[in-house]
């Protein structure tokens, strides 16, 4: 009686989790903080970021705080490392930061990192 219950209850369930969406596995999640020599959040700047030979780079802007938050990303590995690009320019120049990150087992979950960029950087070359 016990088993045709749970055979009953199993057969029963699957109409309801065949709606479910599949999971493309993009979880990995970044935390990019963009402060200004002095110390001040730097809002409105173009962040990109993407796993190599996994993704697509995707743009972030920096809001009030500074922050360009990425949660949609694939994890990265010793293969497959993580890239990002901040853009701005100093009196018109593309001043444009590239970083590679390296796998360190300890960022396996997710990355925070803060750059500094000059005081008078913009965000487009006015």
């Amino acid at each position: 009686m016990k088993r045709v219950l749970g055979v009953a209850i199993f057969t029963l369930s699957l109409p309801l989790m065949s709606g479910c969406r599949k999971d493309n596995g993009n979880h990995y999640k970044v935390y990019f903080k963009t402060l200004r020599e002095n110390t001040q959040p730097a809002q409105g700047f173009s962040v990109d970021a993407w796993v190599k030979g996994k993704s697509e780079r995707e743009t972030k802007v920096t809001g009030s705080d500074g922050m360009a938050n990425f949660d949609d990303l694939p994890t990265p590995d010793s293969k497959h490392q993580l890239n990002t690009v901040l853009h701005y320019f100093v009196h018109g120049k593309d001043e444009s930061r590239e970083i590679a990150y390296p796998f360190i087992t300890s960022d396996a979950e997710r990355l925070k990192d803060t750059q500094y960029i000059p005081n008078g950087a913009t965000y487009s070359p006015q």
